[in-house]
């Protein structure tokens, strides 16, 4: 089972909550939006997930949420069996220990916009490279990969779309190759 944890409350957890609204249908899912820390740690305890997907702000060693820090190093010890992927800035950096295994980013994960489509992010084709390469560990997961092998997928298909960036004339191309080879660049992961 997968517990997916997503915010739409500014213009970067928008764009995630839109662009994994694509992919989280398909899979067997309880999908939390802008939980408080209660409800991330009372859902957690009774699904008891395998997969626990992350959306939205991270610091070096937290998951936030709208108003509360959700995840912190006084409450990780919640996602010990479980995979862990955070969509978040800078969280692999101390939580990286905190679950069976942790995908996350060692510093800011960047989502590139097109500023005409910032009310309809499903359209964005600025952004919409650099989102789908970070949903290929959500599919990969979820249809029984290993964390590496999805990691892997993820790496594979920010290098394709990276070579093809490099010779596109689209103006906004430089805002999404920039934004896919910091973000692969910081994907990490951890199995404990």
């Amino acid at each position: 089972m997968i517990l997916s944890i997503r915010h739409n409350y500014d213009l970067a957890t928008y764009y995630m909550y839109k662009y994994s609204s694509r992919i989280m249908k398909n899979f067997d899912c309880v999908d939390v939006v802008n939980p408080s820390r209660a409800d991330v740690e009372k859902r957690i305890s009774k699904h008891k997930p395998r997969f626990i997907v992350f959306e939205g702000h991270g610091s070096v060693s937290t998951l936030q949420g709208e108003k509360e820090t959700l995840i912190d190093l006084s409450n990780s010890k919640i996602l010990l069996n479980s995979i862990v992927y955070a969509k978040a800035c800078n969280s692999f950096v101390k939580l990286k220990n905190s679950s069976k295994a942790y995908i996350g980013y060692k510093k800011e994960f960047i989502i590139p916009r097109d500023h005409f489509h910032e009310c309809t992010p499903d359209k964005d084709k600025t952004a919409e490279p650099v989102l789908n390469c970070a949903n290929v560990i959500v599919t990969k997961i979820a249809k029984g990969k290993t964390v590496s092998e999805a990691v892997s997928e993820s790496h594979n298909k920010a290098t394709e779309k990276i070579l093809e960036l490099l010779y596109s004339t689209e103006p906004l191309s430089g805002a999404t190759l920039i934004a896919l080879v910091n973000n692969d660049s910081n994907l990490s992961f951890k199995e404990n």
